[in-house]
């Protein structure tokens, strides 16, 4: 390498490290504004007020009985007990959905009562038991008082 190459290479060399140096110490974007997360919505009113809601079909000797739970969700139990002893028909885990016509549905749908209901004036739940006729069988649930 003659003495001209060498001082070209070191001024390349030079320009390099100076460029580097810059490029190391250049100021950063500022960082973007931190998002502090929204709070958690509070929990949506249910649909029905919790509790325990009783009914007697009229067709037979039993009890429909809906324990509503402060999440919206509840359990349907059917029993018959016109024999001893009584005989649980269903048992079913449901939620408490809005459906149409300002109807509250049960899902999953139970097998022993329509899907949907309607709240009554008195607070109590009007339902319609699944029947071989078209119509089903009314049964209103009342809430049961508070202990």
């Amino acid at each position: 390498m003659s003495p001209g190459e060498v001082r070209a290479s070191r001024s390349l060399f030079a320009a390099l490290v100076v460029a580097s140096a810059l490029a190391c110490t250049r100021p950063v974007a500022p960082a973007p504004p931190s998002v502090e997360p929204a709070p958690p919505a509070p929990p949506a009113k249910p649909l029905v007020a919790p509790g325990i809601y009783n009914g007697r079909p009229p067709q037979h000797v039993g009890l429909l009985q809906l324990k509503v739970r402060e999440d919206g969700t509840a359990t349907l139990l059917h029993v018959v007990s016109a024999h001893l002893p009584p005989v649980e028909l269903e048992r079913r885990e449901v939620r408490l959905e809005r459906g149409p016509e300002g109807r509250i549905c049960l899902s999953p749908e139970p097998e022993a009562l329509e899907p949907c209901l309607t709240l009554d004036a008195d607070g109590g739940l009007n339902v319609r038991t699944r029947e071989e006729d078209a119509e089903g069988i009314p049964v209103l649930l009342k809430r049961e008082p508070s202990r």
